[in-house]
This record gives structure tokens, sequence and C-alpha cells, in this order.
């Protein structure tokens, strides 16, 4: 889970750009990942950027105690997870 801001670096494929936002009922936040280093591509996995108020909610409504361990200006935030 990343807090940051989506944001994409690097070329964009132009039907990657035409599918922002996402047109089908997932949350905004959900991304595939695809990283490259030198031409090597990696595997792509899933990645969820969630604001520390949604995030808080899915945590509470799951069962997890949510406690946020460090906030910066900008809003981003790192969470701690735990059972309860």
């Amino acid at each position: 889970m990343d807090s940051g801001e989506a944001i994409v670096v690097g070329p964009v494929k132009e039907e990657d750009a035409a599918r922002w936002p996402p047109t089908d009922a997932g949350y905004v936040g959900e991304a595939w990942i695809e990283l490259e280093y030198r031409g090597e591509w990696g595997v792509p996995f899933r990645e969820l950027y969630a604001d520390m108020t949604t995030f808080s909610a899915y945590a509470e409504r799951a069962s997890w105690n949510c406690d946020i361990a460090f906030q910066d200006e900008a809003g981003g935030y790192l969470a701690r997870l735990g059972r309860r």
C-alpha cells in the first residue's frame, strides 16, 4: 500500500493515457505497476494508493487496528496495521 500521489514517470503509451481515469467500477487508486531498469522489465504487480481516511475506514471494517505512525506535510503517511 502506498500513500503517495499516483503519478507517472517516463513515457506514457497513448492507449494507457486514454484509459485515465479508469472507466470500470474499480477504485481509482488501484494500479498495475511495471518497472523497467536498463531495458529489463519486471513482473507487473498491483499497488494501492489510498488516502488516510479511506484506508483507516476499510481497516476498521476488516477488524484491523490502524495507527498512523507518520504523516508528512504533503499528506503522505505510514500506517501500522495490527489484528484486534
